[in-house]
Order: structure tokens, then C-alpha cells, then sequence
């Protein structure tokens, strides 16, 4: 089953009001995730995730996230389902040039 943005919202707010109560996070998460009906590691990335989202943490936001796929998509597309990644990185795919190598 698939939580509603709601639903993640709600566990995430319980987990950060709550962790006071508890001898740590992870101890919050394993006491907040049964009673909310989804895994530990679920409750855990979703917490990090509005973390990430709210400034508090680096990593890539939910917005950026979405936006790398859809150019991963629009490359896929470009090559017609055939860009082979590995090949790429190695610098044997055909119309990569030197300018495209990484500094």
C-alpha cells in the first residue's frame, strides 16, 4: 500500500515531535512506525527526506530528484531506448566527445 503525501506528512510530524521522548531517533522511528502501519526504514527515509527538503540536511531534494529523472527520461529518449550507460562512462559512446568528459 502506498502512503498518501498526508499520511508520510503525519509520521514524519510524530517522529519530530516525539524524539524527545525517546533515547534516540531510531528509537522514536521503531516505536512510531508499527503503530502507523509502514516499515522502520520507510519512516526513517521519509524523515530524512523532509530533512533534506527543509534545508536541515544535504542531499538532493524531492524536486531535484524529479527533475533528474525526467532528464534521465528525455536522454533515453534522445538515444531511442539504446544509451548504454557503462559505455558512456567509458567514453566509447558514439557522438561523445572529449568536452563531455567530467574535470
Amino acid at each position: 500500500m502506498e502512503p498518501t503525501p498526508e499520511t508520510r506528512e503525519r509520521a514524519v510530524r510524530m517522529v519530530l515531535e516525539n524524539e524527545g521522548g525517546y533515547r534516540d531517533r531510531s528509537a522514536a522511528i521503531r516505536a512510531i512506525s508499527p503503530k502507523i502501519g509502514f516499515s522502520r526504514e520507510s519512516l526513517r527515509r521519509w524523515v530524512a527526506q523532509f530533512e533534506i527538503d527543509s534545508g536541515r540536511r544535504d542531499g538532493v531534494g524531492s524536486d531535484e530528484r524529479t527533475r533528474i529523472k525526467e532528464l534521465e527520461r528525455e536522454v533515453r529518449e534522445l538515444h531511442g531506448g539504446t544509451l548504454d550507460e557503462t559505455a558512456w562512462h567509458s567514453g566509447s559512446c558514439p557522438g561523445k566527445g572529449a568536452e563531455d568528459d567530467d574535470p
